[in-house]
Parts: structure tokens; C-alpha cells; sequence
């Protein structure tokens, strides 16, 4: 066996053989720490804030947005990080009672952040913007790729001074992106259709 190392609280995993199974278990505990500096980072980036929403923030089924968006790759992802979606709604209700309109620029910024990367796609797919149907199928097509843009985009522009491993953040930055999702501020609403 090598002799391996991690590194910044990460995690070194050696896997030898065909049929070597290798178990990472998250330590959940950890992320409410975590999940409160990114959030205000996000809010933090969307200060001043101009956006006034329609209404309340609603979210069709879980499932019934999957299907619509035809997301593959992250749907389990998603099903498996919606039922964390109270501890992300507590903290963020935490951080807009300290911050009063808090929630709502957060919710804002992803929803910029994904239409950034919905306009980059269709300009690169070169299709007929006056035709939803079109618009529709090349964001279906990519519904995928469009989560892992938006996930990239949004924390480009935040950072976290907490010392913490890397698979925690990832795993802090997707319950966030899955709140998104869920939200409806990434890819496409059923409802809207």
C-alpha cells in the first residue's frame, strides 16, 4: 500500500483492486458552520439590491421540476439534499432577521446567476430566441451543465475564511444550489409553462 496523504482537512482515499468499495461519509454537522458565511457571501455580492419579488417564495415538486428540466446527472443529488432544505431555510431566515431582505437577494443573486448561464447557452447555441419550444429543448438538453455553470458562478465570488475540507464545502455549495433548484431560480419552472 502507498503511503498517502491529505491535505487542509481533505480526505486521502486509495482504492486497489477491481471491486474495492470506498464509503465517504459527510459530516453533516459541520455545514450549518459553513452553509452561514456563503450565504451572507452571496447576499453580501447583490448589496444594493433593486429586485422586489412577485410573492411569496414557492416551489413546485421536487420530482415534477427534474422530469420538466430533464436533469439526469444531479437529480439524485437533488432528491437527496431536498430534505435538508429546513436547516438552509433556517439559516438563511437567521441571516435576513440580522439582515432584513436578506433571503430575498440571495434568492435574486441565483437567479442571476442562472440566467447568465442560460443566456451564454442559447447565445452559443445559436437558435431562435422567438421560439420557446427551441429555448426549451437546448435548456433541457443542458439542464445539467446548467446547474454545474450556475454552482461555479456563484461561488466565484465567494469566499469562505472557515477551515474546513474540501468535500464539506462542495457539499455546502450543492445544498445551497440545490435550494436554488428547489426555489425555482435555476433552470426552468413548470409552473411558468
Amino acid at each position: 500500500m502507498s503511503d498517502l496523504q491529505a491535505s487542509d482537512n481533505g480526505i486521502a482515499v486509495s482504492t486497489a483492486g477491481w471491486n474495492s468499495p470506498v464509503t465517504i461519509i459527510q459530516q453533516i454537522g459541520q455545514i450549518p458552520s459553513l452553509l452561514t458565511p456563503l450565504l451572507q457571501g452571496i447576499v453580501d455580492v447583490y448589496e444594493p439590491y433593486s429586485y422586489i419579488p412577485d410573492g411569496p417564495h414557492t416551489s413546485p415538486e421536487t420530482e415534477t421540476k427534474i422530469s420538466y428540466n430533464c436533469v439526469n446527472i444531479y437529480a439524485d443529488d437533488i432528491r437527496d439534499s431536498s430534505g435538508l432544505m429546513s436547516m438552509i431555510e433556517n439559516i438563511i431566515n437567521e441571516i435576513d432577521n440580522n439582515k432584513p431582505n436578506s433571503k430575498d437577494k440571495f434568492l435574486y443573486a441565483i437567479k442571476q446567476k442562472y440566467t447568465s448561464c442560460k443566456n451564454k447557452l442559447l447565445i452559443s447555441s445559436n437558435i431562435d430566441l422567438s421560439n420557446p419550444v427551441e429555448i426549451k429543448t437546448i435548456i433541457s438538453k443542458n439542464a445539467d451543465h446548467l446547474i454545474y455553470s450556475v454552482l461555479e458562478e456563484i461561488f466565484s465570488t465567494v469566499n469562505v475564511d472557515k477551515a474546513c475540507s474540501v468535500e464539506l464545502l462542495k457539499a455546502a455549495q450543492s445544498l445551497i444550489v440545490c435550494y436554488g433548484f428547489i426555489n425555482c431560480k435555476i433552470l426552468e419552472d413548470p409552473d411558468d409553462n
